[in-house]
């Protein structure tokens, strides 16, 4: 729990104004990757006679989420000692410039070496933007903008991905300039977000001393992350797969079926908002059943008619799980470790999409198919929700809970 002498300060009170500048950071990695997504056809033809371009090409997408991986506990660490605030502005900055820049590029080395540093300051958006929310809102009301920026966050994908494939069809550059967007949202970031700062006591003498980073706490929110991760980009990679062995042979339709399924990731969002006052070990237990449902029916269903409700569980868990593992994160770190804590936090969770899609591959060489893989996750889905309700839901408020305020 925060010392009293590790206290942000409250004389300035956040609102609607900062919730949003933090909520639109936090999305623009995840949009600025969909946006490319449609147009990687295009670029793979633009540069098939660079040597190695089959390889080189799906890094110009997957290179900026290694990065956030990679460099987000960094990240965290600059955050901390230098100022969460001004780390957020310079790395918009870097997103909205440098992500711009390869619609002048014409080297695919060039491209991917403007990727990476991306994927570095989408690194410092995703620690510090959390760690500001943590800042900012306490208890119940952070736990209301968690829950939209969850809510929002499949409405905002939809958009890009339909802009990205829209400015696709001018050439493999047009798409490059909706990083620009992040220049509107640094602007707004200048105008209405501060660096939070701690009030010292009144007394140095009575002043406790700064307490040690909580790696024990670390250990166990990290690995949940991952584990969660892990089942979350299911979905995320495979359900359009799943979907055509299902039956679904028309790529334009199975975009359909995934836009009505990714409904229930709006769902879990707001469901959120609502059930976030429960305590982290009856979420978890919701989320993994949830998976557990999904799943077991995904591999069970017919046919993609049926599927596709089965997805929506699935996508509920989805929409539940982000705001539940980031409140729960905030909530373990007080606010001197706060960035060190969510750049770890963010590193657990893309090193999971990193490890989902060999974690499904192995799985479907036991299992001799992906639909037989996709119950068997389910199964071990339902064994995560009963441990996750037998083992978490006893633990004291003031490490789990998620609505202490800090």
């Amino acid at each position: 729990m925060p010392t009293a002498a590790m206290r942000p300060t409250a004389a300035r009170t956040a609102g609607l104004p900062q919730a949003l500048a933090l909520i639109l950071a936090m999305l623009l990695p995840i949009i600025g990757i969909l946006s490319l997504a449609p147009n990687l056809p295009a670029i793979l033809k633009h540069f098939d006679n660079v040597p190695y371009a089959t390889v080189l090409v799906p890094m110009v997408i997957t290179i900026s989420a290694l990065c956030i991986a990679l460099f987000s506990p960094l990240m965290g660490v600059i955050a901390d000692r230098w100022g969460r605030r001004r780390l957020l502005i310079v790395a918009l900055s870097i997103y909205g410039v440098v992500g711009a820049v390869p619609f002048l590029l014409e080297n695919l080395y060039t491209v991917i070496a403007c990727r990476a540093l991306v994927g570095v300051a989408e690194a410092a958006i995703m620690t510090t933007g959390s760690a500001l929310m943590g800042d900012y809102f306490p208890g119940a009301e952070r736990q209301k903008w968690l829950g939209l920026q969850s809510t929002l966050g499949p409405v905002a994908a939809s958009i890009m991905i339909l802009a990205g494939g829209a400015l696709g069809t001018l050439s493999w550059h047009a798409p490059f300039l909706l990083y620009a967007l992040g220049l509107p949202i640094l602007l707004l970031a200048l105008l209405v977000t501060w660096e939070p700062r701690v009030e010292p006591r009144a007394s140095a003498t009575h002043a406790a001393p700064q307490s040690r980073f909580p790696w024990a706490s670390m250990l166990i929110v990290g690995a949940v992350t991952l584990f969660t991760a892990l089942l979350y980009y299911i979905q995320v990679v495979q359900l359009g797969v799943i979907f055509s062995t299902l039956g679904l042979e028309s790529s334009a339709r199975i975009g359909v079926f995934i836009t009505v399924a990714s409904a229930g990731v709006v769902v879990g969002g707001w469901s959120y908002r609502k059930l976030g006052a429960r305590g982290i070990g009856w979420l978890l237990a919701l989320i993994y059943l949830a998976y557990a449902v999904g799943y077991v029916g995904l591999g069970l269903a017919p046919d993609y008619r049926a599927g596709v409700v089965f997805a929506l569980a699935c996508q509920f868990g989805n929409g539940l799980a982000v705001p539940t593992l980031v409140g729960w994160a905030l909530n373990t770190f007080e606010f001197a470790h706060r960035g060190r804590g969510m750049g770890i936090w963010n590193s657990c969770f893309f090193v999971g999409q990193f490890l989902s899609p060999m974690l499904v591959g192995g799985v479907v060489a036991l299992a001799g198919g992906m639909l037989p893989a996709v119950a068997t996750l389910g199964v071990a889905s339902f064994v995560a929700a009963v441990v996750a309700w037998l083992s978490l839901r006893t633990r004291a408020a003031n490490t789990l809970a998620l609505t202490k305020s800090s």
